[in-house]
């Protein structure tokens, strides 16, 4: 038996977006920010309720995967009918983009070949709205989807783990800060990342920004998402949701389970998110 194996999950999760052209969407009126996670992480699908007679709403499903290798995904990601993705460990040097397969394209952006890298996978419906790419770090970047006067940030973060040098994880946060500045306050922001920190059980003055539903006891990494979500007003939204153990675990290796990835929305936007939860990949990691 290999005990060190890592059990594949994906996050739903779902988050409205309001549209004044509302383009037809097999979904219905209500906007979903879909998450799917991988080898470490797990996908989100955030949705909205309701709609208005005046304001039509469309669902787009988002997923954060800690990625690992590309092979099956571009079919897993139009299985489940995923709009848009951001992946992690893409483990490629170079700032590209390229199609995978299926109708999605990559973007992506990596320093060193087989190490770190982060990208962003948008389909056939919205790879044409991309309207600008932000390379920050082989840990950091973002995509702009712009649609009339409607915009979209998609955010792809991978933390530094708990071993790393203070000075690498400092880096990451104050690019992380840097790039959550340059948002204006009108624009939708979704978040899909490894953050490689545990949030713990304990609110403890994160009441606004932590729900209180989690796996594992916090640790420093887990500390310093929730200070910089404090900073940024942002809603860890896995913990919003009450959920048997199986539907929050994102990584599981060595016959250990932990949550570490997370969806992140603005604080004021967290209403519109109806529910998210981790289930089962149809990838196993290598």
């Amino acid at each position: 038996m290999n005990t060190t194996s890592r059990l594949d999950k994906i996050m739903v999760c779902a988050v409205k977006e309001f549209s004044n052209k509302a383009r037809a969407s097999p979904g219905g009126d209500a906007l979903h920010l879909y998450s799917p996670g991988v080898a470490k992480n797990g996908q989100g699908l955030l949705a909205i309720k309701g709609h208005s007679k005046e304001r039509k709403y469309r669902t787009i499903r988002l997923a954060s995967i800690n990625i690992g290798t590309l092979t099956g995904r571009s079919r897993e990601l139009a299985a489940t009918k995923v709009d848009i993705a951001c992946v992690q460990e893409t483990r490629w040097k170079g700032a590209k983009s390229r199609d995978i397969g299926d109708g999605y394209k990559l973007i992506y952006h990596g320093t060193t070949s087989g190490h770190n890298g982060v990208g962003i996978i948008v389909n056939n419906d919205y790879r044409d709205f991309v309207t600008s790419v932000q390379r920050v770090s082989d840990r950091l970047m973002s995509i702009k989807i712009t649609e009339g006067s409607n915009v979209l940030r998609i955010v792809s973060a991978y933390a530094p783990q708990c071993g790393c040098t203070d000075d690498t994880k400092e880096q990451f946060y104050r690019g992380f800060e840097e790039l959550l500045q340059g948002f204006d306050e009108g624009e939708n922001v979704i978040i899909g990342g490894d953050f490689n920190g545990h949030v713990g059980p304990a609110r403890d003055g994160y009441e606004r920004w932590h729900g209180g539903q989690w796996y594992g006891a916090r640790n420093e990494m887990g500390t310093m998402l929730l200070d910089h979500a404090e900073a940024a007003d942002l809603a860890v939204v896995n913990t919003f949701f009450k959920k048997k153990n199986e539907h929050l675990i994102t990584y599981c290796s060595g016959g250990r389970a932990t949550q570490i990835d997370y969806i992140l929305v603005r604080r004021k936007e967290l209403n519109n998110v109806i529910d998210a939860k981790v289930i089962p990949s149809d990838n196993i990691a290598p």
